[in-house]
């Protein structure tokens, strides 16, 4: 308040309507138990439990509705440009369009060789797009989310990360804006979705094991991460590789394309519903085949048994299952050696 009345009698009435309604979403969000606001590149953790609303209950039936965002940066005349990450996000909208039933109308593209400027994966789009994929969400939508670019890693301020470091997705324009951080990803994606609204997530990018920070890690039985927030929504994600290693430039068709994108959608192709322990195995096995070493892995925010459900983009939501959401408090990690991933 002190700050505000300092900015009034300076004549700077524009940031003190700035830092007013910056305290007004700060004390709105403290009222109702939610994360306050940050608007910078630092992220808080989301901390305490709440009861859940829903517990149990079955999956509701599809609604029809169904929205996609599909983002592809290839970073042209950068010393960081790739070749393929287009041809990802366009493989996707086949995919979808073919495959799974969704309306061009209902999908959102950005792509950073395309001519007008509105649509480029800048962070700012990249936020607003996903804003706009989540917005009023609804038990049995079905919603998609795939990015391919380059992924990296940076020091990280939550206590929650097991290794120290957060997982991040750069932007066209991450070298003037920065990168878009696990945490606010988990934030624009997860923590809006109520029960029984699913949303598929690829990451084709590198160091993307844990890039949404999904509580639950499939490997041949569900592992729950330090630190884990529990939320209500369905969350399913296909990340390229794990965190420590990164995805590999592949071919599709005899164009460029991530080895993630090229794996995943061929094995889709050839059967678009298949039970998740054929599609892991088909998946890894065309990555071997092709000489790859990357691990791609799945990880949920709810558990399920994947030995009894078929992969599907379009239904199949888990209905919430947990009695607390949010996240308890976690000692933070001890302080590691510097340990940055650049581009």
């Amino acid at each position: 308040g002190q700050v505000i009345m300092f900015c009034e009698r300076c004549g700077h009435d524009g940031s003190a309507e700035a830092l007013g309604r910056t305290e007004e979403l700060s004390h709105d969000a403290l009222n109702d138990g939610r994360r306050v606001p940050v608007f910078n590149r630092i992220y808080q953790p989301i901390m305490g439990l709440q009861e859940a609303q829903e517990v149990g209950r079955p999956s509701p039936e599809p609604s029809g509705r169904k929205k996609a965002v599909l983002i592809g940066c290839n970073y042209p005349g950068t010393k960081a440009q790739l070749r393929g990450c287009i041809n990802d996000a366009n493989t996707w909208k086949s995919i979808l369009e073919r495959l799974y039933g969704f309306d061009s109308k209902d999908m959102l593209m950005l792509l950073d060789e395309d001519a007008d400027p509105r649509t480029s994966p800048t962070l700012d789009h990249m936020r607003q797009a996903l804003r706009w994929l989540v917005a009023d969400a609804r038990p049995g939508d079905m919603l998609f989310f795939s990015f391919s670019g380059h992924g990296s890693q940076q020091r990280s301020r939550d206590p929650g990360e097991e290794d120290g470091l957060d997982e991040v997705l750069c932007p066209t324009d991450y070298a003037s804006s920065g990168c878009l951080v696990d945490d606010e990803l988990f934030d624009l994606l997860v923590t809006p979705l109520p029960s029984g609204c699913k949303l598929t997530i690829i990451l084709d990018c590198c160091h993307s094991g844990s890039a949404v920070d999904l509580p639950f890690v499939w490997d041949g039985g569900w592992r729950m991460t330090p630190g884990a927030c529990l939320t209500a929504g369905d969350v399913q994600m296909f990340s390229g590789c794990e965190d420590s290693q990164c995805s590999m430039d592949a071919s599709r068709m005899g164009r460029p394309a991530g080895a993630m994108t090229s794996a995943l959608s061929e094995a889709l192709e050839e059967d678009p519903n298949p039970g998740y322990p054929e599609l892991l195995d088909r998946l890894r096995d065309i990555l071997i085949d092709r000489n790859f070493e990357q691990r791609p892995q799945l990880s949920s925010s709810q558990q399920f048994d994947p030995r009894g459900k078929q992969f599907s983009l379009c239904e199949g939501a888990v209905a919430n299952g947990h009695r607390q959401l949010g996240r308890a408090a976690v000692r933070r990690h001890e302080e590691r050696p510097t340990a940055f991933f650049f581009l």
